[in-house]
């Protein structure tokens, strides 16, 4: 294991060895503070999107190449997302490139990159000394302690770190290692790298420290564990899904998980002909193939995460769906199986309020088309709510890159030059980096199904936000950018989304059963 290097103002730290006599931070004075202990506990999925208010921001700093802010204009497509920082600090004779500066209160939720060099520095609330300094590689590789697997690791050969920062003022993350675009810098040190984080505008909130870090111990085992949630020992609701299944609760109830078996030999054909449908107090929120609804994509690919689970012929989903007095779910075109699949549910007593949030997932599908460059609409919503994840299928007829793309994430009145979260390629938003082609299931994203060297056939990733979430209060936009090395192959894109809001039905597109077919690739037209 690599060692961490700890400090705190006026005084260092060893987590074995604390010294005594520092001094604490001071939070705003707006109530009692989130603490690290908090934030671990937003790990695992929880009710907290469907009844507590989220008075946060969620954002992303990245590498992302600044691209102007007309679409038409080729300058909108600038692809060289590496290299770019957000300035620079001069500390004791070292020039450090900033990947994040924000003010707080916050915590910074997620750090990735494609390759970690040098040494990464964390300075919170102005300090002078930084409180994390460390290989940034080991870092981020889950070679540091506490910060192991599964808080960080390396999976396709991208570096993911979700462990919670919380700041009280300011944080301040930098790498040594940091170029401007400086020509006679080889491609390799020319920093890849994501910094997700929240800030809070009237919450205080409790800076992490050398001692809080070590105090939390048993917290930060337990995240670890929550991270995959386990099926209940007990289900509340079963039956056949050849009928509307009905849950009633009077004074409001919440569904914590559902599981459904269905016939061995099911085809992928069948499972996406097959449409998953729920509806809350009336309204229908949910409508997506039975496969794509539980991160799977064109058929049955194993794969555990914190909200989804295949394995074999069962399907797991740990989404928090609140409802005032019933919630319906149905599966259309079930007579396409063989077989009944079989539904059960867990459920419990619990209030629904008056400005809950009712889940919803719905399905977007684009192609047969040309890759040529264009952002396709994911997902855009009017109102208020919090976006959770996505699941993605492609289908790609030639063995060429398809996902240099990246995602563009605007909330409420984001500019279009400056939306909350800049990307720097598909795969990178997905948690891998480099075309890598492994397949890999991790709490937070996976790639359950690729293809060849370059990724020709059918892929599949998903990615939950589940500790950075994204709120929003007017407005959500998620356009995926499309650019294909090959901008002539034909190329499909399919996404099943996942979010909350408190207008049942709202923005939930049509899709009915048979709709949603397996693309056939090989029928494509290469370039």
């Amino acid at each position: 294991m690599h060692a961490l290097k700890l400090s705190a103002p006026l005084c260092w730290f060893a987590l074995a060895h604390l010294a005594a006599g520092c001094a604490e931070d001071t939070p705003p004075a707006s109530g009692p503070p989130l603490t690290l202990e908090s934030f671990l506990s937003e790990m695992a999925p929880s009710d907290r999107w469907v009844n507590t208010e989220l008075p946060y921001r969620s954002l992303q700093s990245s590498s992302q190449e600044p691209g102007g802010s007309d679409p038409s204009s080729e300058r909108w497509w600038t692809n060289v997302d590496r290299g770019y920082f957000h300035g620079f600090v001069e500390r004791d004779g070292r020039r450090e490139a900033v990947m994040l500066r924000a003010n707080g209160p916050g915590v910074v939720q997620r750090i990735w990159s494609a390759n970690p060099i040098g040494t990464i520095r964390i300075y919170l609330d102005g300090a002078d000394e930084p409180l994390i300094e460390a290989d940034m590689a080991a870092l981020l590789g889950g070679d540091v302690a506490p910060f192991e697997d599964p808080f960080a690791y390396v999976s396709a050969r991208g570096y993911n770190f979700y462990f919670p920062i919380p700041f009280a003022e300011s944080v301040l993350i930098t790498s040594d290692l940091g170029y401007q675009r400086e020509p006679a810098v080889p491609p390799e040190e020319l920093l890849y790298y994501h910094v997700g984080y929240r800030t809070y505008a009237r919450q205080a909130v409790a800076s992490l420290s050398a001692e809080s870090l070590a105090a939390a111990s048993s917290a930060i085992a337990e995240a670890g564990r929550a991270m995959l949630p386990e099926a209940p020992s007990t289900w509340t609701t079963s039956g056949s899904l050849r009928e509307e299944v009905r849950i009633a609760e009077e004074g409001g109830g919440l569904i914590t998980a559902l599981q459904i078996d269905v016939p061995e030999g099911a085809t992928a054909t069948q499972l996406r002909h097959a449409v998953l449908t729920m509806a809350f107090d009336g309204t229908e929120t949910v409508r997506a193939p039975l496969s794509d609804f539980f991160g799977s994509g064109a058929g049955l690919h194993d794969h555990r995460s914190s909200l989804t689970e295949v394995q074999g012929h069962t399907l797991t989903a740990w989404f928090p769906m609140g409802f005032r007095s019933e919630a319906r779910i149905a599966l259309e075109g079930a007579d396409v199986l063989d077989a009944d699949p079989q539904l059960r549910v867990a459920h419990e007593a619990r209030a629904f309020g008056e400005s809950g949030r009712y889940f919803h997932a719905g399905f977007a599908a684009f192609g047969p088309m040309e890759a040529a460059r264009q952002d396709l609409p994911l997902l855009h919503l009017e109102g208020s709510g919090v976006y959770i994840g996505c699941s993605l299928v492609v289908a790609n007829p030639v063995d060429i890159w398809w996902g240099e793309g990246d995602e563009r994430i605007y909330v409420d009145d984001d500019r279009i030059d400056a939306p909350s979260f800049p990307g720097t390629g598909t795969e990178d938003y997905f948690g891998y980096a480099f075309i890598d082609p492994t397949t890999f299931s991790r709490p937070y994203h996976g790639q359950p199904v690729s293809g060849a060297p370059l990724s020709s056939g059918l892929i599949v990733n998903h990615r939950f936000h589940v500790l950075d979430d994204i709120p929003f209060r007017s407005r959500f936009v998620f356009d995926l950018e499309l650019w294909h090395w090959t901008p002539a192959a034909e190329v499909v894109f399919e996404a099943t989304l996942y979010w909350y809001a408190p207008d049942a039905g709202a923005g939930v597109p049509p899709l009915s059963p048979g709709a949603a077919g397996v693309p056939d690739w090989e029928a494509l037209s290469p370039p």
